[in-house]
């Protein structure tokens, strides 16, 4: 799930907004700050008035997209990167979803998530995340086509990552 801006980003904030008549506007917005409340960083009600207005037209215009933005690094970059991990996703995995049928698995290896979904057909889609701040070794590739590659690199028949990368494959049942 992607929202507004986020392939590539946008500095701008994605804030609810919404435009209520003027009983409905008044108990969003109470409802908002008393939901609000609940967290450790919002219990002084003066910062709870701080929170953006739903109703409130600058909050909305707060939260218009620079459609300019996506041109200029480093927002570039990111909307590539959003582009070929959706274009892998159409092209690889979406024709595998169909009829797929239970969830994944995962196990923590040398500090890495590896996860596990088993797909239609019988093709397996396997992901290895690094999520720490060191280095971690995989004693082996993770089996199939490799879909993508963050950080990650394959010798001698283990998987090297490092800190914050990503390796994906696909395993299908005719290679």
């Amino acid at each position: 799930m992607l929202f507004m801006g986020e392939e590539w980003a946008a500095a701008s904030p994605f804030q609810f907004f919404c435009d209520f008549g003027p009983e409905l506007a008044a108990a969003v917005t109470r409802g908002r700050r008393e939901e609000f409340g609940r967290f450790a960083a919002f219990t002084d009600p003066a910062v709870r008035e701080r929170i953006p207005d739903p109703n409130a037209l600058t909050t909305f215009h707060a939260s218009k997209l620079n459609w300019a933005e996506c041109q200029v690094s480093p927002h570039r970059e990111r909307l590539a990167l959003v582009r070929e991990l959706l274009a892998i996703r159409a092209q690889h995995i979406v024709p595998h979803l169909a009829g797929a049928r239970s969830g994944g698995r995962f196990e923590i290896v040398n500090g890495a998530l590896c996860i596990t979904w088993p797909l239609a057909r019988g093709a397996t889609l396997r992901l290895a995340l690094n999520l720490a701040d060191a280095d971690v070794r995989l004693p082996r590739v993770p089996q199939g086509q490799r879909l993508y590659a963050l950080g990650a690199q394959a010798q001698d028949g283990a998987l090297r990552m490092a800190a914050s990368s990503a390796y994906v494959t696909l395993e299908t049942v005719d290679g």
